[in-house]
């Protein structure tokens, strides 16, 4: 079975749960932090600025992917999660530590230009990020990622392109 995403490379979404319940366990071990970001492109945004609808996706995650690179640290986790949705994992990140993070992915995607070659065409892109945090709002991994997707929702309920916190709350106080 492939380890890797053929079109970004990142890791399978298989592999990325696997470590995303091992790093919860090691969490409630040693008690440390654990955030969890998904991203989404904002369509509606792209296609504002294009009247015809294209399928870019391709070019989108490729560039994408690069990009998300050279702005995490290596030890963050990366996945395309499911069709255009990628999910982050931020090991020892509280939820301030994810909100910058989060704001920091959503402005460097929307002041990239992306180019697709074939089309010769260039073009920006909008990003919805749900964040949620181990301990704040979720206890089991399948929590966090079903508190991260709330949080998606709610992002992309407003407009798009900015993040929202999962409104999910179990723990009211956090680390700073």
């Amino acid at each position: 079975m492939a380890e890797s995403d053929k079109l970004t490379g990142f890791m399978t979404q298989k592999t990325f749960m696997d470590n995303l319940e091992h790093e919860v366990l090691r969490v409630k071990r040693y008690k440390g932090e654990l955030s969890l970001l998904l991203l989404e492109i904002n369509y509606d945004y792209f296609e504002k600025q294009f009247d015809l609808k294209l399928n870019l996706s391709y070019w989108i995650l490729r560039q994408m992917a690069r990009l998300l690179r050279t702005k995490l640290r290596d030890v963050d986790s990366i996945t395309r999660y499911d069709g255009d949705t990628i999910a982050i994992m931020l090991p020892e990140t509280n939820e301030p530590g994810a909100k910058v993070v989060a704001e920091r992915l959503r402005s460097a995607l929307e002041n990239h230009l992306f180019a697709a070659d074939e089309r010769k065409i260039s073009f920006k892109v909008a990003l919805s990020i749900g964040v949620a945090t181990f301990k704040r709002h979720a206890k089991t991994s399948k929590e966090l990622v079903a508190a991260a997707q709330k949080a998606l929702k709610a992002a992309l309920a407003k407009g798009g392109n900015c993040f929202e916190v999962s409104p999910i709350v179990l723990e009211e106080t956090y680390s700073n």
